[in-house]
């Protein structure tokens, strides 16, 4: 970093006080204590009705109109289908439902003082599939996916279940529209969407029940074997497509996944699930959840799982394209996957407010990951974590604390051990006007976070980073939903972030929403959003290559030396990160159809966008067109004790000895030593894309689903580096084709995706990815209330390919099933 930089990263720390982890570590937990004291002394003098509404699937509807007689009191159910009424009089009552056409009457509900009666009512009204469900991700509100102000992607709990088995979290929207999700391993999966993929993408923010399961590093770059959990635990599944940093801040650069997990009072019982199956897999999970005490409910999770992988050695050579993909200098000293996963949840009701405490922690080792320094396998990693949440109908509070050590990675080019000692904390306010004049509503909050990392070896040595670095974030945003008219609806959202790091960013986004008829919707998106640098982009020294020993020239020299020490006999090889990196920039617009035709749900999205300043992967230093990259690393300076004359003896012997690729990155670190700056970062590249997303899904009845998504992506590069190209790392052309059907006692599908041909270029790596097809199948089968069994098979006709440059060769994984319910 250089000094500038480091001085401006300083003075943001000095005037918010120094080191503020352990303060908002400390502040975080007094505030949920007292919190839970406060509302445990919170009486309820009258009676209070909460419940909820599903459909016979379980599927939770929203927006239902649910009022009670007599009094006339009316609410409606949220995004997970629940309604509370508070302060009521203890007596008998009527409960009214009404949902569009759709109508239910309850009698004969009685409330009593100083108690919660509780109300969940099945339904079973025939609604299509967009009529039904609701997305929340897009405004942090739930709204039907029909009128939903950005392009969006859910994944049903039914569907969820279906797929659980096969425990890849990504694979449950790889094919789905809009979305690209590249693998390199059987566990290094890269969700995206509109290209700019990379070999860590973090173009797309994900959060699980509001917490950033990401890796600190790489903050946005996620480590999905490390976050592993039973996949039908999962009530919700959403992937925006656009830009959301509006409302989520750097990271949502082209998108936001959103993943809300089963909350215990709604997923009561027990579920163990035994999986084995091709590359030696045997994969055991349970999750039970269940009543503690009144108004107290609690869920366990947990699961193992040990199997082969797709990795093979490449010392002596890739296993294909050798005079493409470097060979490396060390084999992966594991050829198995081994995880384990588990949490434990609380949850506690005060009326119409709750409480949650949930911690767990995950572990990993044999992980073989690819980065712009080539590949590393992970062979001891622990991810710790916890959250709090608090909350009632019109505001919450949240704050998380994720953890992570990894010991012993090694990089498989370089022979070098990495060790990582990181921690992400974040702590966030949200709130709601709720009615606004009865046209609409207000969202705003505020946020902090912290990110921590270190890379101490057991030695006291550093293997990433040339010592601790930490980086900080405070934002506040705000967001106005307002009905213009009955069928217009305008949503306008705007956020401030400042960071320790980068120059405060202000992203806008806004949005107009014409409901032509309740079911045929149009929308007019605008947004920007920004991508920040990552720790290692700034920060980095890693081995790319064995240090170099000149002893014998320093030797050489020594006549004119002095006595003076050059510390040539292990000068490192390394990728140093740039302090000096501007974040990325995206300006977004967008038309968007939605509609329901009959039993056909349609969708259409065509947007352009604006990139500029790319953060590139690691690049030489010197010898090309962008000159030196990295300013911090300037030519070769012989130590100040030298006289200039002998000085200029040095740089001369030096030039003439070394060869120009040698030579040219030569550099110091900052108290003078010796370094081989061979590798940074830059900024460069402005780019011009557009696409066009469609999807139709048809549902003839309720037992069969088809659907069928095409997705067009073309760039236009209107600058460039000549030696290092911008490429979007995306096909132009992906189509996705799934059946489903789902019996009484059994259901199968099958799910296929097409990907064009396209070139991958990062970093060193710059190669061809051919056009691949690749069709899941899952097929399950209840024997009773009890035990099901299910097949999963993910490529199941064996299509030997791969999806990243430089990445495994992937091949079919089969895996057998056997689930038991209480």
């Amino acid at each position: 970093m250089n000094n500038s930089m480091r001085q401006t990263t300083e003075s943001k720390r000095q005037r918010s006080g120094g080191r503020p982890e352990r303060g908002a570590r400390a502040t975080l937990a007094s505030l949920l204590v007292g919190v839970f004291a406060w509302s445990a002394a919170v009486g309820q003098p009258t009676g209070n009705l909460a419940g909820s509404v599903v459909q016979e699937s379980g599927y939770p509807l929203f927006d239902v109109k649910v009022a009670v007689t007599p009094g006339g009191a009316q609410v409606v159910t949220d995004g997970s289908g629940q309604f509370w009424f508070g302060g009521l009089a203890p007596g008998t009552y009527s409960v009214e439902l009404v949902y569009r056409q759709h109508s239910a009457t309850v009698d004969g509900v009685e409330v009593t003082a100083g108690k919660t009666t509780r109300l969940d009512k099945v339904v079973d009204w025939p609604l299509t599939f967009a009529e039904a469900v609701t997305v929340s991700a897009p405004s942090r509100r739930p709204v039907p996916i029909v009128k939903s102000p950005a392009a969006v992607v859910t994944v049903t709990a039914e569907e969820v279940a279906r797929e659980a088995s096969h425990g890849q979290l990504p694979k449950l929207l790889a094919g789905a529209t809009g979305i690209e999700a590249p693998q390199s391993g059987l566990y290094d999966i890269n969700l995206n969407t509109r290209g700019f993929n990379a070999f860590v993408t973090r173009r797309v923010r994900a959060l699980i029940d509001g917490r950033d399961p990401s890796l600190p590093v790489f903050i946005g770059g996620q480590e999905w074997a490390g976050v592993s959990f039973p996949l039908d635990d999962l009530a919700t599944v959403e992937m925006v497509r656009g830009p959301g940093a509006a409302l989520y801040g750097a990271g949502a650069f082209n998108g936001v996944l959103n993943l809300v997990t089963r909350a215990p009072r709604e997923s009561q019982g027990g579920t163990a699930r035994l999986a084995v199956g091709e590359l030696d897999t045997r994969r055991l999970e349970a999750r039970w959840a269940g009543k503690a005490a009144t108004d107290t409910y609690i869920k366990v999770v947990g699961l193992y799982q040990k199997s082969d992988t797709f990795t093979v050695s490449r010392v002596g050579g890739a296993e294909y394209l050798p005079e493409l993909v470097p060979a490396e200098v060390v084999a992966p000293p594991l050829d198995r996957v081994q995880t384990a996963f588990g949490s434990l949840r609380l949850d506690r009701y005060f009326g119409n407010r709750l409480l949650t405490l949930e911690g767990g922690t995950g572990e990993l080792e044999g992980v073989t990951i690819l980065t712009g320094v080539g590949r590393t396998q992970r062979n001891d990693v622990k991810r710790p974590w916890f959250r709090g949440d608090f909350g009632a109908p019109l505001w919450s509070l949240s704050g998380a604390w994720s953890g992570r050590t990894s010991d012993e990675e090694i990089a498989l080019g370089s022979n070098a051990l990495i060790y990582q000692d990181t921690a992400n904390l974040e702590l966030e306010f949200q709130g709601s006007s709720g009615s606004l004049l009865q046209k609409g509503e207000i969202i705003y909050g505020a946020a902090v976070a912290e990110q921590e990392v270190d890379s101490l070896s057991p030695t006291g040595i550093q293997t990433v980073f040339a010592k601790r670095e930490t980086a900080d974030q405070q934002s506040v945003f705000a967001q106005i939903d307002y009905a213009i008219r009955d069928d217009l609806t305008g949503i306008l959202s705007l956020r401030w972030d400042e960071s320790s790091v980068h120059d405060s960013q202000l992203s806008p986004r806004g949005a107009l929403v014409w409901a032509a008829t309740p079911l045929h919707t149009l929308r007019l998106t605008y947004g920007e959003a920004f991508q920040s640098p990552t720790l290692a982009n700034y920060f980095l020294q890693v081995p790319v290559a064995p240090a170099v020993d000149l002893s014998a020239l320093e030797a050489a020299l020594a006549p004119v030396l002095g006595g003076v020490s050059l510390g040539f006999e292990n000068i490192p090889f390394l990728g140093v990160g740039n302090g000096s990196l501007e974040v990325e920039q995206v300006k977004s617009f967008e038309i968007g159809y939605s509609g329901i035709l009959d039993e056909v749900f349609l969708t259409l999205n065509v947007y352009r966008s604006e990139y500029q300043d790319f953060v590139s992967g690691l690049l030489p230093q010197t010898g090309t067109s962008l000159g030196r990259l990295n300013p911090a690393f300037g030519p070769y300076q012989p130590p100040s004790e030298l006289p200039p004359a002998a000085s200029a003896i040095v740089l001369a012997t030096l030039e003439a000895a070394l060869p120009p690729f040698l030579f040219a990155p030569l550099s110091n670190f900052p108290n003078g030593d010796p370094v081989l700056a061979f590798l940074s970062f830059a900024n460069f590249g402005r780019v011009d894309t557009e696409g066009v997303e469609l999807s139709v899904l048809w549902s003839p009845e309720p037992k069969w689903k088809v659907e069928f998504n095409y997705a067009y992506f073309d760039f236009e590069v209107l600058e460039e580096p000549p030696e290092s190209p911008v490429s979007p790392n995306a096909p132009e052309n992906q189509v996705g084709l799934s059946l489903a059907y789902v019996a009484d006692r059994f259901d199968v599908s099958l799910k296929s995706r097409w990907v064009d041909g396209f070139r991958w270029v990062e970093g060193l790596l710059n190669g061809p990815v051919p056009s691949y097809t690749v069709t899941d199948l899952s097929f399950n089968y209840r024997l009773n209330e009890a035990w099901g069994f299910g097949l999963q098979a993910l490529n199941l006709f064996d299509d030997v390919h791969y999806e990243i440059f430089g990445g495994d060769l992937l091949r079919r994984r089969a895996l057998l099933s056997a689930t038991y319910t209480w």
